[in-house]
C-alpha cells in the first residue's frame, strides 16, 4: 500500500488485523501513529515511520508478529505503552535522538529483541517498558537515563 502525500491525518485501527499486509508507505508529514493503526497485521514486516511524526500511540503495532524493521522519524518524541506489544520478530532498533519517552510495556513480549540503542535525550523510561525481553541489551551514553534504567532493572548495557 503507497497513501499518497495528500492524506494528512490517519484514524486508529485503520489497518487493524489486516493480516495480509506486508509493508506501506505512510505519507510524509503524518505526526501521530493512532492508536491500533496495525494492530494485528501479523505479515506486516518493514515500516518507514513519515518524518514529521512525534508520537507512536498506544497499541500502533501490537502483534505485529513479522515486524523485522522499524525506521524511526528524527522528529519523534513519545512511544506510548504497548506500542510494540508482542513484535516477537523484532531483534535491534535504533531510537532517534529526538525521543523523550519511552512508556509501560512499550516493547513488551518483544521475544527476539536483542539490542536497543537509546540516546541520551531520554529522559522517562517506565520500569516495565521492555518487560519479557529477556536478551535485551541496551545500548546508551553511559550516564543517561537509559544506562540507569539498565542498571536498576539488571539488564545488560554497552556503553556508546
Amino acid at each position: 500500500i503507497d497513501l499518497p502525500d495528500s492524506v494528512k491525518s490517519l484514524y486508529w485501527k485503520t489497518f487493524k488485523d489486516c493480516a495480509s499486509l506486508k509493508q506501506i508507505t505512510l505519507p510524509s508529514g503524518i505526526k501521530e501513529i493512532p492508536s491500533y493503526f496495525f494492530d494485528g497485521c501479523v505479515s506486516l514486516e518493514i515500516i518507514d515511520l513519515p518524518s514529521g511524526g512525534t508520537k507512536i500511540s498506544e497499541y500502533s503495532f501490537r502483534n505485529c508478529k513479522s515486524l523485522v524493521s522499524v525506521t524511526f522519524p528524527a522528529t519523534l518524541k513519545t512511544i506510548d505503552g504497548n506500542a510494540f506489544l508482542n513484535c516477537s520478530s523484532l531483534t535491534e532498533i535504533t531510537l532517534p535522538d529526538s525521543l523523550k519517552t519511552i512508556d509501560a510495556w512499550a516493547f513488551k513480549g518483544c521475544t527476539k529483541l536483542n539490542r536497543i540503542r537509546i540516546p541520551e535525550s531520554v529522559t522517562k523510561i517506565n520500569a516495565k517498558a521492555f518487560l519479557n525481553c529477556k536478551k535485551l541489551t541496551i545500548c546508551a551514553p553511559p550516564e543517561s537515563r537509559a544506562a540507569k534504567f539498565a542498571k536498576t532493572n539488571k539488564i545488560p548495557f554497552i556503553q556508546e
